[in-house]
């Protein structure tokens, strides 16, 4: 790859002394990351050299339409080569028939990354050389990339000096006679001579090349079998840049990477190993769970008045229809360059308006954000490895905070025991039924750029469910009413799907045969089928679903009416009798509970009335207290429990996950909660028996005191 050595006569010096970064941290990063510092500074490269162009600052040459990047380093099969090399020597040599051969020493491990994303002049070579420098910082009288991905400014010899210890650099730009070329090592850094020679270089006009020798890595174990781990990372890090797409936000919003990049490591062709994530979201019709796009909302770090905001913030947050592990949580691109990807700790927390994420019972939630510098690449705040937020950072904190106020509506509704995983599968973007057509939400939340005072929208109340009247959450009927429907004609063994209207039937009965045909989309189970099977998997009478015209209306008590027909059959199998005056909806539940009970139903005798001593008592619902007494109770009972208390007796881990994954319903915080709930919470969330009731009666002593 390296192109020959040319009239090295005219030798000039350049100064490479450490500049704002001390020198005893250069070889310290690991190795991967290091490579992709020298992918960014390419990929800067060329927006740079098309940026000035579109600016007319300067005449750098034609655009760059196909930048393309190689990184070369030996890899298992080169070495499989020289030995198949040296084997085929010997036999020769045996043979007599080898011929003479100049004397050489096998070739040191090395890598070496090449572009020709547009190269960099004579004067500039010191920007890769010289440890803590940026383009920014070299070339400040010309217009600058205010959304360049090489932000940290300290990354180029940092990052080189990271994978060995001898770093060649030669660049020649376009329309210069000749390239130039300088060799540096860890000792140019630690001694008094910092000036070191720069030798006129004959290559290509637009490219560059790095050399990186004396390698401090292992390339199989730091990069995989033949790269493999390496070419799996830059497809991830660099999607954006390589045809992946970012889902939910339009081609205006400039998302779309500016120039048509191909990415090589040795003769693998990365693009090819994007993984073209088809984010397979659920568009549930109740509550309107489909998935929802905040584009253009706009955070300003410094916070000046008058002035635009700096930094533009696109999320995209919704249930998949199913886990995924490789896409659930929060993925993060910082000007098209993703840092976090399926992040499921950092940043999903009560400090950004999240409860605390759990990846076991919550891995349908996915979130993806979009942050871009509108000014400062600088603006960007993520740590100078680029691997993560710096969650320090008030910008980052509103940034999450905003896309929490969103994200924590559907994190609320992703565990399966509230909503369950054959509602979300039921309703792919295909489906006749799904939510707004299939399509994501789209809301602009940007500013007017005509309007120097307009900061854009910043409130987030574009969310799933309908507002509540307190609180903080959205309330959630819709999808809560049709499960707890699916689940009465589940226990009582009937079929009857035509009680919820056509949009919520799939919930009940999946995507059928003839819908998967017609719309071609893979048939599920509905929520219906494995209730049922749940319910009903003894061998008793009710091995399938009895279909009726209509079920129970939404008053139904189902625990009541359920605990009644047990009674009832259990006497009537007693009686020997088989009572036909039950609607129909009750008759197959009432059959199964005889068949349990040790009847045999075509030995019973059919009765139409219930006489007095063949009933058994109906259970009794507890009075209703009137309002009044009510609300006395309430406020005696609530809030009797201080923060102070909670805090005193229950661990802060214990508190977190009871209040995010335990709490019922009817309160927002353990502060709220009642002694009942509480004790009801301990028995249920604590892993030891005895530490439950330990808690519970220092809450009660305390209460007491």
């Amino acid at each position: 790859m390296t192109p020959d050595s040319g009239d090295s006569s005219e030798i000039s010096t350049i100064d490479v002394a450490p500049s704002g970064r001390i020198v005893e941290t250069l070889a310290r990063r690991e190795a991967i990351p290091s490579v992709k510092e020298q992918v960014d500074n390419a990929i800067d490269a060329a927006r740079r050299h098309n940026y000035l162009i579109e600016q007319q600052s300067e005449s750098v040459g034609e655009k760059i339409t196909d930048a393309r990047i190689e990184i070369e380093f030996p890899t298992t099969d080169d070495e499989e080569q020289d030995d198949a090399g040296e084997e085929q020597a010997e036999v020769e040599e045996e043979s007599g028939d080898s011929q003479d051969r100049d004397n050489q020493p096998e070739e040191e491990p090395y890598i070496e990354i090449w572009d020709n994303c547009g190269g960099l002049s004579e004067d500039r070579h010191a920007i890769v050389l010289r440890p803590g420098t940026s383009a920014s910082e070299e070339a400040e009288d010309l217009p600058q990339l205010p959304d360049a991905i090489g932000w940290a400014g300290v990354g180029a010899i940092r990052g080189a000096m990271s994978l060995g210890h001898t770093v060649t650099f030669a660049s020649r730009r376009e329309g210069e006679e000749m390239g130039h070329k300088a060799t540096v090592t860890l000792d140019n850094y630690t001694s008094d001579e910092t000036e070191i020679p720069l030798e006129p270089y004959e290559m290509e006009e637009g490219t560059s090349f790095i050399r990186i020798e004396d390698l401090t890595i292992a390339l199989e174990e730091d990069f995989g079998e033949d790269g493999a781990e390496l070419i799996e990372e830059l497809a991830s890090t660099y999607s954006l840049f390589l045809g992946g797409e970012f889902p939910g936000v339009r081609e205006e919003d400039g998302l779309e990477p500016d120039i048509d990049l191909d990415l090589y490591v040795n003769d693998t062709l990365v693009n090819d190993r994007v993984q073209a994530k088809d984010y397979d979201w659920a568009f549930v019709p109740m509550d309107d769970l489909h998935p929802r796009t905040i584009r253009g909302y706009e955070v300003n770090p410094e916070k000046f008045d008058g002035i635009s905001e700096r930094l533009r913030v696109d999320f995209t947050v919704g249930l998949l229809r199913t886990k995924d592990s490789s896409k659930m949580g929060l993925t993060l691109y910082a000007n098209r360059r993703k840092i976090l990807d399926a992040e499921t700790e950092k940043g999903l927390n009560r400090q950004f308006n999240f409860n605390s994420f759990n990846p076991v019972t919550q891995g349908r939630l996915c979130i993806l954000v979009s942050i871009r510098s509108v000014e400062e690449p600088s603006d960007i705040p993520t740590t100078d490895e680029k691997d993560t937020l710096n969650f320090d950072y008030t910008t980052t904190k509103e940034i999450l905070k905003a896309v929490g106020r969103l994200g924590v509506e559907y994190q609320r509704h992703s565990m399966s025991k509230k909503l369950p995983v054959p509602i979300t599968k039921a309703y792919p973007r295909g489906h006749p039924q799904a939510s707004n057509g299939g399509e994501i939400e789209d809301h602009n939340y940007s500013s007017d750029p005509n309007d120097l005072e307009d900061v854009g929208r910043k409130n987030i109340t574009d969310k799933p469910g309908q507002p509540a009247e307190s609180g903080r959450y959205n309330d959630f009927v819709e999808y809560p009413r049709v499960r707890d429907i699916i689940n009465t004609h589940a226990e009582l063994g009937i079929w009857c799907p035509t009680v919820l209207s056509p949009e919520y039937r799939p919930a009940y009965v999946g995507i059928t045969e003839e819908i998967a045909e017609e719309y071609d989309i893979e048939p599920t189970k509905g929520y219906y089928e494995g209730q049922f099977d749940e319910l009903h998997d003894d061998p008793y009478w009710l091995e399938d679903p009895i279909e009726v015209t209509d079920g129970p209306g939404e008053e139904y008590d189902t625990e009541t009416k359920m605990e009644y027909l047990t009674e009832l059959a259990r006497l009537h199998a007693r009686e020997n009798v088989y009572y036909t005056g039950l609607p129909k909806f009750e008759d197959p539940f009432y059959k199964e509970q005889l068949v349990t009970a040790g009847a045999s139903l075509d030995e019973l005798e059919a009765i139409d009335k219930l006489p007095e001593e063949l009933q058994p008592e109906s259970p009794k619902k507890p009075e209703e207290p009137d309002e009044e007494d009510e609300e006395t109770e309430s406020e005696d009972r609530r809030g009797v429990i201080s923060e102070t208390t909670i805090d005193y007796i229950l661990t802060t881990e214990q508190r977190s996950r009871i209040e995010d994954q335990h709490l019922p319903s009817d309160y927002e915080s353990l502060e709220e909660a009642d002694e009942e709930a509480i004790a009801q919470i301990l028995r249920s969330v604590l892993e030891e028996t005895e530490e439950a009731e330990e808690k519970l009666q220092s809450i009660q002593n305390m209460i007491q005191t």
